[in-house]
């Protein structure tokens, strides 16, 4: 390798005046001015719409203060089985399984909901006429027609063995219920939720099968 010398050097070299080959995937063909962001404009000028991707079954929270839709087409009722030795979801049942593992599964009514945060749920009403349920049925339709008026919160009473509704006192805001349609809204609700072959395993589960 031959030695550097200072002969090797012009002392007049302008670096300004030397190209640069572009990196591998890059151009310089372009106008840099195309990607500023335009003046006057904000993150918030951005609009986005928020897109609806579940709606689950379930129980009010303690915590919260709910709204029911008063328009009873947002009711619906399902064959439920409550899933409460996992997670504690409710799955819907198709009908022509039912009579194979009915100690497990209720008829229930449910009821779209939001709550004070405008995040939509279904508020399931177990409707069995057994002793034992009586007064929790009772207790659950009061809370739905409350709610198509008032903000209105339900926490269980372990004394009383029952819940005890709260109605808010200075809560003047109005419900913002989602717009799509009953089905969609079921859609959201049930997919991934859904006993309707033999073949699942909380049916196999059930019936001692697994």
């Amino acid at each position: 390798m031959p030695a550097v010398t200072n002969e090797m050097f012009d002392e007049n070299f302008d670096l300004d005046e030397v190209s640069v080959p572009p990196t591998n995937g890059s151009t310089t063909d372009f106008d840099l001015s195309e990607f500023y962001v335009p003046q006057g404009v904000s993150e918030g000028d951005i609009s986005a719409e928020k897109i609806l991707t579940s709606v689950p079954i379930r129980k009010a929270k303690k915590a919260e203060f709910v709204r029911s839709h008063a328009d009873i087409a947002y009711q619906r009722e399902f064959y439920l089985y409550e899933d409460k030795d996992g997670d504690g979801a409710y799955y819907v049942v198709h009908p022509r399984l039912v009579s194979e593992i009915t100690a497990f599964v209720a008829q229930y009514l449910i009821v779209l909901c939001v709550n004070s945060n405008d995040v939509p749920f279904f508020f399931p009403v177990k409707l069995s006429d057994t002793k034992m349920n009586a007064k929790h049925k009772a207790n659950a339709l009061q809370f739905v027609e409350l709610t198509k008026t008032k903000w209105t919160r339900r926490t269980w009473n372990e004394t009383a063995g029952e819940h005890d509704l709260f109605v808010a006192k200075n809560m003047a805001k109005e419900p913002v219920f989602p717009d799509e349609s009953i089905e969609d809204l079921l859609k959201l609700a049930i997919r991934g939720g859904m006993i309707k072959s033999t073949d699942h395993p909380l049916y196999k589960k059930l019936l001692g099968e697994m």
